[in-house]
Formats: C-alpha cells, sequence, structure tokens
C-alpha cells in the first residue's frame, strides 16, 4: 500500500508533491535495535515514511521530485 502525503499526513492530489509512505508485507520492518528512529520513521497506522517526494502522474507513474532531507549512504 503506498501513498503521497503532505506534512500533516493528507494524502495529496494527483499531480501534486507528497511524501511517499508505504506499508505491507514487503515494505521495511525497522532499524535494529533504534526505536527513536522507528519512531520517527513510522507513522500511528504503520505506515514507512521514506523522505521521498513523489508526485503521481494521469497515467498512474510515480515521478521522484527530491528528498524531505539530504542523506548519504556508506558502505551500505
Amino acid at each position: 500500500e503506498v501513498r503521497l502525503v503532505d506534512d500533516e499526513g493528507r494524502d495529496v492530489n494527483q499531480g501534486e508533491i507528497g511524501e511517499m509512505i508505504s506499508r505491507g508485507a514487503l515494505t521495511f520492518r525497522g532499524y535494529f535495535r533504534n526505536e527513536e528512529e522507528n519512531e520517527d520513521s513510522f507513522d500511528e497506522q504503520g505506515f514507512f515514511r521514506s523522505g521521498d517526494l513523489m508526485s503521481l502522474r494521469e497515467d498512474g507513474y510515480y515521478i521522484v521530485e527530491g528528498r524531505k532531507k539530504d542523506m548519504i549512504t556508506r558502505a551500505g
């Protein structure tokens, strides 16, 4: 299950930019031994906040528009 939401967690309209959130069997389950990060990364309904800013086109394709915050991944 994937949604695009604004900063208050409300769904955005098609063509508007929102943060991608997701939940489901194949969605990231959480950070190992890092409850603080888990609390910041999941909403009260169990959706993972990806930090990816996206919009949904009329044809059903998602477009990556940016990130909510800068992030560098090193060594994995």
